[in-house]
């Protein structure tokens, strides 16, 4: 894995986020600004100007991102029209893609909420053009800016109520709450009575978000992006870090186990299917002695922490487990990649294994074997060693 592979952007939402903040930060961070301004003007109208400069609040220097808009703007929008604004412009075709689809689930989002159809409902705030700039900008800024993972630490929503189009409402507000439940994003209040995370900021979490904790990184760079809002509770400002996986690991999975002594064993493989096909990195079996002398199994299952729902959900319908444990674990491991070698017998798959960019290991895989026997007519544990053979032989070569 090289660099750039290697390059995690954190995000640090201990006072919220909102769509200026966030561009406001990765600009302060340091991508490139004459690209992101030529790419975001690209859908704004001609009576539109951006405008980004240095601010320093508190004591904290960094970066504040604004559209201006000369004239009055409609504020009022249907999916319709952002999509008909996004296919007129001339905005790279795949961030005009990856905007379409934020809009999209928002559109979701608001048909849920208020009991209408995607079509029907229209934007208020988030309709207007300085919003559609904010959310059209993250995707350019991301794209621009080339991470390999992006990691939020969990969002402090704020408290209290806010006044919106159909009157006033809690905090976070209908559509930021169910964004943040789509995503399952853990949230919680300092008691700060203001509107930390507007619709725009829960839209970036959902869509760009891919685990909500802290890795552990080399620190590059780090950015300030500072809101409209000046709180007396504390600063307002989104902080984002840059920076480089130490090694090659992972502490976004869990392993969920549960000991079965009551079930018929035939079920176990259709049970372990029906796991791995749900998103289970891997499933697996040990076997053991329970109370009263009864063998049984204990049932292991590692996946990701945003699958434990899913995975449980299998275990409690197609087992006759009444509990599971859940255990978080840090996982390291080899970066793989796959390459098609040829052998005598013909093409075969194998698997390279690598650390610190350095080739350690390579193994066949069974089923390029497997299909290599059935084609061949000969036994598949011939093929494989003829495969481990040759994949070895590279081995020795690349050292």
């Amino acid at each position: 894995m090289n660099e750039k592979d290697k390059r995690i952007l954190y995000i640090d939402c201990f006072s919220g986020i909102s769509g200026d903040m966030f561009l406001g930060a990765l600009l302060d961070l340091g991508i490139d600004e004459k690209k992101f301004t030529e790419e975001i003007s690209r859908i704004l109208p001609p009576e539109g100007k951006i405008k980004i400069k240095k601010e320093k609040r508190n004591h904290f220097e960094g970066t504040k991102f604004d559209v201006e808009i000369t004239k009055k703007d409609l504020k009022e929008r249907h999916l319709k029209d952002i999509k008909k604004l996004l296919n007129d412009s001339k905005l790279d075709k795949n961030i005009a893609e990856k905007s379409k689809k934020m809009f999209e689930e928002l559109a979701e989002v608001e048909a849920k909420i208020h009991g209408s159809s995607k079509e029907k409902v229209h934007f208020h705030e988030v309709g207007a053009i300085d919003s559609i700039a904010d959310i059209v900008g993250a995707v350019i800024a991301l794209e621009l800016l080339q991470v390999n993972k992006i990691y939020f630490s969990p969002i402090n929503v704020g408290t209290g109520s806010t006044k919106i189009e159909h009157g006033r409402v809690p905090l976070p507000v209908p559509a930021t709450a169910e964004l943040l439940k789509r995503c399952k994003a853990p949230v919680y209040s300092t008691g700060i009575n203001s509107e930390l995370v507007t619709p725009t900021g829960a839209l970036i979490i959902k869509h760009f978000s891919d685990s909500f904790s802290m890795p552990k990184i080399k620190i590059q760079n780090i950015g300030i992006g500072f809101g409209s809002k000046e709180l007396k509770e504390s600063p307002n400002f989104l902080r984002v870090i840059i920076g480089i996986l130490e090694k090659e690991y992972s502490e976004n999975e869990v392993l969920i186990e549960t000991n079965i002594d009551d079930m018929n064993p035939e079920f176990f493989p259709s049970v372990e299917k029906k796991l791995l096909l749900s998103g289970a990195l891997d499933v697996f079996r040990t076997p053991i002695q329970m109370k009263k002398g009864r063998g049984g199994f204990i049932l292991s299952t590692l996946c990701e922490r945003k699958d434990i729902d899913k995975i449980a959900d299998i275990l409690f319908h197609e087992t006759t487990t009444i509990g599971i444990r859940i255990h978080s674990i840090e996982r390291r491991k080899l970066n793989r990649k796959s390459k098609t070698i040829k052998t005598k017998f013909g093409d075969a798959e194998v698997k390279l294994a690598y650390l610190n960019d350095k080739l350690v290991n390579i193994s066949p895989e069974f089923d390029s074997c497997e299909k290599l026997a059935k084609k061949t007519g000969l036994p598949v544990k011939e093929i494989y060693e003829e495969v481990k053979e040759t994949a070895n032989r590279l081995l020795k070569e690349a050292k």
